[in-house]
């Protein structure tokens, strides 16, 4: 059965492989930031880049992919793309990141340099507020897997990576050889 993630609350729904249900949503930040606060900016992103990577994707297996930029000099763009809508997406962020969730603040170590963040990151509604001001709507959004999500590809690349454990095992070579193996080992060969 081929069930696709229809919102960021786990709610599914079936889909036709030939007519995938969008589950990818794309969502694009930008902002101002504050005067004087490019360097604490930058130094928020290289603690980042060196720290661990635990990451709202983790908590919740959402999001495909999140960037921030700095343009000019002067504006901080995010650009996310993630499963689920908008309301969903922005709460359970709030539930993980601000509340305080599990990241510690992390987002909010990049966000309190900007104008309008909330202090703190607020409360939701505030929280919320801000996301919707500085929204950017996407002209083109594409996904290399269009209906596929997040959690999808992640279970994937671990299947992948347990399939070839067991081809590389020389004890396996004997239950490779079963003909209903063979549509496996063709796709294996790319």
């Amino acid at each position: 059965m081929d069930t696709r993630q229809a919102t960021t609350t786990g709610a599914s729904t079936a889909a036709a492989p030939s007519a995938p249900k969008k589950t990818t949503s794309a969502y694009t930040l930008f902002t101002k930031i504050k005067p004087g606060q490019l360097n604490k900016v930058r130094e928020a992103a290289a603690r980042f880049e060196s720290g661990p990577k635990l990451t709202i994707s983790d908590l919740t297996g959402l999001v495909h992919f999140f960037r921030f930029v700095i343009l000019d000099d002067t504006y901080l763009l995010m650009a996310s793309n993630y499963d689920g809508d908008e309301v969903s997406y922005l709460t359970d962020f709030y539930k993980v990141e601000i509340t305080p969730g599990p990241l510690k603040g992390i987002w909010n170590s990049f966000m309190q340099y900007v104008e309008d963040w909330p202090s703190g990151g607020g409360t939701l509604d505030e929280f919320l507020a801000f996301w919707k001001a500085h929204k950017v709507e996407e002209e083109v959004n594409y996904s290399y897997y269009p209906g596929v999500a997040a959690k999808e590809i992640r279970k994937a690349l671990r299947v992948q990576e347990a399939f070839q454990s067991v081809l590389d095992d020389p004890e396996a070579a004997e239950a490779l050889k079963h003909p209903a193996l063979k549509p496996l080992l063709a796709e294996a060969s790319d």
